[in-house]
């Protein structure tokens, strides 16, 4: 008996299923006319402003990039090295302190 009615059941829910597929699609409503409002008008201006520009007096003049030499020179300089080289050593509280 019960599976008599599981299979009237699965037969119904394949028969609504193929149904539902085998309708046509809805079809969506129509457009209506709708009036759309038409855009603002702009009121001309008496006169159109001007702003006064600044003719440049001269070219822009270029900056000279200074070159590596200075650097190369004073980092191979021993004597220089020597001189501004710091000799101190800094614990770290991490090696300093009991244990």
């Amino acid at each position: 008996m019960l599976k008599r009615l599981f299979l009237v059941l699965v037969g119904l829910s394949i028969g609504f299923s193929i149904a539902a597929c085998a309708s046509p699609a809805p079809t969506p409503p129509s457009p209506t006319a709708t009036l759309v409002p038409p855009p603002p008008t702009l009121a001309p201006t008496t006169a159109p402003s001007v702003v006064p520009t600044v003719a440049p007096t001269s070219a822009p003049t270029a900056t000279a990039m200074p070159t590596s030499d200075n650097c190369v020179a004073c980092h191979t300089s021993k004597a220089t090295l020597e001189q501004l080289a710091t000799k101190t050593t800094v614990k770290s509280e991490a090696t300093s302190g009991e244990g």
